[in-house]
């Protein structure tokens, strides 16, 4: 895994360049992350979503990340304060996060099988 200029992970880099009760929007929080190391735009992303606390399907997907961000409705992100922010929850109503195995099997399940069609099948012949 890349690593900043002073060792530190891209997790922790994000972390350090927000301050408490600060606001800011996903480019300046991208020139802050570059001046403390070389990582691409797509890992910064990926980093970006993987903090999310409010975003359930990050929550499924980036399991071995902790969220520290909240996602605010116009984009911009901040440190999560749960005395500040809505509760995250992990489940809504009756859905509960699956575990990968029974997402595989259910993703079986629910795939279609269509016979294979023959090469130039329906095609009139040019005359």
């Amino acid at each position: 895994m890349a690593k900043g200029y002073k060792g530190e992970s891209c997790s922790s880099a994000l972390r350090s360049v927000i301050k408490p009760d600060e606001i800011v929007s996903s480019s300046e929080l991208f020139k802050r992350v570059h001046k403390l190391g070389a990582w691409s735009d797509d890992t910064i992303w990926q980093h970006l979503i993987a903090h999310v606390v409010n975003l359930p399907p990050a929550r499924y997907h980036y399991t071995g990340f902790e969220p520290f961000l909240f996602l605010h409705i116009d984009g911009r992100y901040e440190l999560y304060d749960p005395e500040l922010h809505p509760q995250i929850r992990t489940e809504q109503g009756s859905f509960a996060f699956p575990k990968k195995k029974e997402k595989d099997r259910k993703q079986k399940e629910l795939s279609l099988k269509f016979p294979r069609r023959k090469r130039g099948a329906g095609k009139e012949e040019a005359g």
